[in-house]
């Protein structure tokens, strides 16, 4: 938390990870040994604009890696990114006991290592699995109404939202059939 600046009140921060991934028994096949790590920078600002109404700001930027052994390759790569995040929400307060909101946002993600550099047969889903080291990051683009309050002993809280995305990264299912190495599986 910090002190107030130009009437905003907040917090910042700093988020960071690191993971060594290595898969063992038949999961060997489906991920060669992988890493990945993140640091991140975010904020979060509030101040009051009128009499019952607040403004609310926050915002993370992110430099992220990933380094692994893409399906038919021999060497590790690296693919790095760089998520950026935004939201701004204006709240009303009508009462003491009520509060009515409406938010937007845009939000990144980097695709993870399974995404970018899975390589084999996936046991539990009975698929073999195939990522794409030319991922880019995920968008989503977010709006939200809100209220919250209570009646009583009662708490009320509910919201509409829409969240739009570009380059989503999802399992496609391409229809054709392999065999545990990838290659085409004969007539069964």
């Amino acid at each position: 938390l910090h002190e107030p600046v130009l009437g905003f009140v907040g917090a910042a921060g700093l988020h960071g990870k690191f993971q060594d991934l290595k898969a063992a028994g038949e999961a060997e096949e489906f991920l060669a040994p992988s890493e990945s790590g993140s640091i991140a920078f975010y904020l979060f600002e509030e101040r009051p604009v009128i009499d019952q109404i607040d403004l609310q700001l926050g915002f993370r930027a992110e430099g992220a890696w990933v380094k692994g052994t893409p399906q038919g390759a021999n060497n590790k790569q690296t693919e790095s990114f760089a998520p950026l995040s935004g939201s701004a929400a204006i709240v009303y307060h009508p009462n003491t006991t009520w509060n009515i909101g409406i938010t937007g946002s845009a939000g990144q993600r980097a695709p993870s290592q399974v995404e970018l550099f899975a390589r084999g047969p996936h046991e539990a889903t009975a698929t073999f699995e195939i990522g794409d080291a030319g991922f880019d990051e995920e968008t989503s683009f977010s709006g939200e109404l809100r209220a919250s309050g209570w009646l009583g002993r009662v708490s009320i809280d509910t919201a509409v939202f829409v969240t739009r995305y570009e380059d989503f990264i999802f399992g496609a299912l391409t229809g054709r059939t392999v065999d545990e190495e990838g290659d085409p599986a004969g007539d069964e």
